[in-house]
């Protein structure tokens, strides 16, 4: 798929300048970026996010003298 969009002339510069210090072309890391963009979580429907956050919140181990219920969101608030 081809798509063809107007940039300023100081973002082209900008997205040219952080490609050149990847070494990649301008198409290449404005095709690297989009992908990472479709493939991002903060894409998803709300509910998925909060679903997402609370597993990750949970792959983690209360450190000793922390209660785990320090851990959840529902907690943080009172």
């Amino acid at each position: 798929m081809t798509v063809t969009i107007e940039l300023t002339p100081q973002t082209e510069s900008k997205l040219a300048a952080q490609a050149q210090a990847r070494g990649v072309s301008l198409d290449h890391y404005l095709q690297t970026l989009i992908e990472q963009l479709a493939c991002s979580p903060l894409l998803l429907p709300i509910e998925d996010r909060e679903k997402a956050f609370e597993e990750w919140a949970d792959s983690f181990e209360a450190p000793a003298g922390i209660r785990e219920e320090a851990f959840h969101r529902e907690n943080w608030y009172r």
